[in-house]
């Protein structure tokens, strides 16, 4: 009798377990590094840097989108862990002289006049779409540099969801409604493992950098 019971259960509960994963996505934990030198350093002020993305989309407006959410994401939840963020115009204002945004050089990141800079690189992006399906493989990078272009911390996540929809919208907007909650899920996933910024001593100093 249990027996017949169970088996008349599994077809309902395999549906509940698939319709589950299908909402709430597969996600790895997040590999994660914190280096001496954070120790040592203690960074207290920082930049979002461009984000770097390997071979990414075909299209540029998706690329656009996502890449400005990253970078603006990273930086709000930074901010939110006391780290005192360069506003991203006057830090794109400060590398506008660098050669390859993705390569700095110590004097380029010494002219951010920042303790760090955070560099976000997206390692895999795929978005398939079949009717009203619609799935969405991330993988990214990301890492913190000292002025001095020593590696602080690094952290790679990667995740996969499904059942994404993109609105009859126009393609800009329709992409920020629909990867924006995934983003912001994944960034703060990862920022999570960055430990929260330490005010300095005598702090008033700190805001010089300010532009």
């Amino acid at each position: 009798m249990i027996k017949g019971m169970m088996n008349g259960h599994l077809p309902r509960l395999a549906a509940a377990l698939a319709l589950m994963m299908l909402l709430s996505g597969c996600a790895a934990g997040v590999t994660h590094t914190l280096y001496d030198e954070y120790g040592r350093s203690k960074p207290y002020t920082s930049a979002a840097l461009p984000v770097v993305w390997d071979g990414g989309p075909e299209d540029k407006k998706e690329a656009d989108a996502v890449t400005g959410l990253f970078r603006k994401m990273s930086l709000e939840k930074m901010s939110l862990m006391n780290y005192r963020m360069l506003p991203l115009d006057e830090t794109d204002r400060r590398l506008a002289g660098a050669a390859n945004a993705d390569k700095l050089s110590k004097e380029e990141l010494a002219a951010l006049k920042t303790d760090s800079a955070l560099r976000v690189r997206i390692v895999k992006w795929n978005s398939s779409k079949i009717a009203a399906y619609s799935a969405l493989t991330v993988k990214a990078l990301f890492s913190l540099y000292s002025k001095d272009g020593e590696l602080l911390w690094e952290a790679a996540y990667a995740t996969k969801e499904s059942d994404l929809k993109l609105d009859a919208e126009p393609m800009e907007l329709a992409i920020l409604k629909a990867y924006e909650p995934r983003v912001q899920r994944f960034v703060d996933m990862v920022l999570s493992t960055l430990p929260v910024a330490e005010e300095p001593s005598g702090s008033e100093t700190f805001f010089q950098w300010l532009p």
